[in-house]
């Protein structure tokens, strides 16, 4: 695999990051009894833990050693099991809406190969692909990819383990005038120029001057859909981005932080090339005020 598909693959790979309301997801335990820890939030129940992990509500109760019957407590920890329903160490493909890492933290003299061998014996050259390093940089404390949460579609509900209505599915919007030149797009979602996210905007008093890198990616052209990977930011955040060269915004979702590469060395951020061109970037790396 040359150089440019690993960066390209480990852009992808940043850009696989779903918002579902906490903090990243950290693998704990060794396989085959891998899990994640979800700290429960008001309103939670059983069932909605069910539909957003891809496993039944019987599945995770049983796991935590808890009764269905009881409510879940707003704070408490649930250990989420990673199991071949909910837990891919596939390569992505498809939608970059479908999956989300699942990270490991590298522990003192741990190795590439123990890593490995505890995730499920997961090809090295994977998780050096995932994770654009060699395996001889896989350092305590480094964050590195060891699979994906998958299963986006809902688990089903059966009569023995909720009563809950099942949700409708929600059908995405859909562009009513395409963006091929990367113009301004326009869907049921975003009729006004800034993309898909602007109504999701919260500005907090934060912004920031500096450069733009770019890469590239299949989102925004037709559906407005704008993202960013920034450093010390939330992931999920919706920051606002404006070129001061012609006063042009767009508003894009957080993915992840930029990749830890010679290419992101002084850049304030990365935006989606769709993005870019929305901003009339005349070039790779252009002044940006950041805004969230």
């Amino acid at each position: 695999m040359n150089r440019n598909r690993i960066f390209l693959v480990a852009l992808l790979v940043l850009m696989i990051q779903v918002v579902m309301g906490q903090e990243e997801l950290i693998s704990h335990g060794v396989a085959p009894d891998l899990y994640v820890i979800h700290k429960v939030e008001a309103k939670e129940t059983w069932f909605s833990l069910s539909r957003k992990y891809n496993l039944t509500p019987k599945e995770i109760a049983t796991y935590n050693s808890k009764s269905l019957e009881r409510a879940l407590d707003v704070g408490s920890p649930i250990k989420i099991p990673l199991t071949a329903a909910n837990f891919s160490q596939n390569d992505p493909t498809g939608s970059v809406d479908d999956l989300v890492p699942i990270y490991h933290i590298v522990q003192d003299r741990e190795w590439m190969y123990r890593i490995s061998v505890n995730h499920n014996k997961v090809p090295i050259e994977k998780l050096e692909r995932w994770n654009n390093i060699s395996r001889d940089q896989a350092k305590a404390g480094t964050k590195l990819i060891v699979g994906f949460l998958s299963g986006s579609k809902p688990a089903q509900q059966t009569a023995s383990t909720s009563t809950t209505p099942a949700a409708k599915p929600v059908t995405p919007p859909q562009p009513t005038q395409p963006a091929a030149t990367g113009g301004t797009a326009t869907t049921s979602g975003s009729k006004e120029p800034g993309g898909y996210f602007k109504s999701l905007y919260d500005e907090n008093g934060k912004n920031k001057t500096g450069v733009s890198g770019i890469f590239k990616s299949t989102s925004g052209w037709t559906d407005g859909k704008y993202y960013a990977l920034m450093n010390n930011v939330t992931v999920g955040t919706i920051v606002k981005v404006s070129n001061p060269s012609n006063n042009r915004a767009i508003y894009a979702k957080v993915l992840g932080e930029l990749p830890e590469m010679r290419e992101s060395a002084g850049l304030a951020l990365r935006i989606s090339d769709a993005a870019a061109k929305e901003l009339g970037a005349a070039a790779n790396k252009f002044n940006v005020q950041v805004m969230y």
